[in-house]
């Protein structure tokens, strides 16, 4: 059987447009979600630089607005813990608010396939060798749906970690398009029976128009004989694809920021 290597590396494209806006000017909302908008402040346990720092918190890591102590800086909740952060360093994410929040929990996962809940079954054909090979963002993670186009069926859904590599093995013979959600701080909650992940932190989302043909190619037959016998004996060529998913993309949010993998 001979083996035909395609390697796919999607391009990148430098993505402008904020999720978030300073809060400059504004009082602190109550109800909204707040993000670090710098690479990291330190939560302090008291309105100055000098206080001690109860915690660093990295870019774009969720807060919830308390109070405003004065107009450099707010008293916030994060995690369980509170304390003081610098006015500045804090986002509003837009049309998103505490209440959004609720009944989401936090999902901590590895780089797997996996089936939705049992919503969706990965599908599988032992018997034929294609596969696809997915290298893993440098900076987020990624939720990645193989769609049968000629049916729109779901045959793989796919967490890949960031920096990490998988193969999805013993996909069957179509064309198939990739629904790719980026993003950090996986959440998860139950609607109607059914497991809703999305992204919260960073997140952009693709619906790829590469097509990834996986049909059998170069089909030969020949006839061989061994111990007086004849058989027909056949080789083809099998497609195994490899995509690097990119850094930095062209892909545009919602109004939120944030993505709902369910309908994605």
């Amino acid at each position: 059987m001979f083996h035909t290597l395609y390697t796919l590396l999607l391009t990148a494209f430098t993505f402008t447009t904020l999720l978030a806006s300073p809060p400059v000017g504004d009082d602190g909302d109550e109800n909204a979600v707040y993000s670090v908008s710098r690479r990291s402040v330190k939560l302090r346990t008291a309105p100055t630089t000098k206080a001690a720092t109860v915690a660093v918190l990295q870019q774009n890591e969720l807060l919830r607005y308390i109070d405003q102590y004065d107009e450099h800086w707010w008293f916030v909740e994060h995690e369980g813990h509170t304390g003081f952060i610098y006015r500045r360093a804090v986002a509003k994410i837009p049309d998103l608010t505490q209440e959004d929040l609720m009944d989401w929990s936090t999902v901590e996962m590895s780089t797997t396939e996996y089936a939705d809940c049992g919503e969706t079954e990965n599908v599988y054909d032992l018997d034929y060798q294609a596969s696809l090979t997915i290298n893993g963002s440098g900076d987020r993670d990624a939720l990645l749906k193989l769609i049968d186009v000629n049916t729109n069926a779901t045959v793989r859904t796919v967490y890949v970690a960031k920096e990490e590599t998988i193969i999805l093995p013993h996909i069957p013979e179509g064309v198939y398009k990739l629904h790719i959600a980026y993003g950090n701080n996986l959440m998860q909650k139950e609607i109607d029976g059914r497991c809703v992940f999305r992204f919260t932190d960073r997140v952009f989302y693709d619906v790829g128009s590469f097509r990834f043909d996986f049909f059998r190619t170069g089909t030969h037959e020949r006839v061989v004989t061994k111990d007086g016998k004849q058989t027909i004996e056949t080789s083809y060529n099998v497609p195994t694809y490899t995509i690097t998913l990119a850094e930095q993309y062209n892909y545009t949010p919602d109004a939120s920021g944030v993505v709902n993998f369910m309908n994605f």
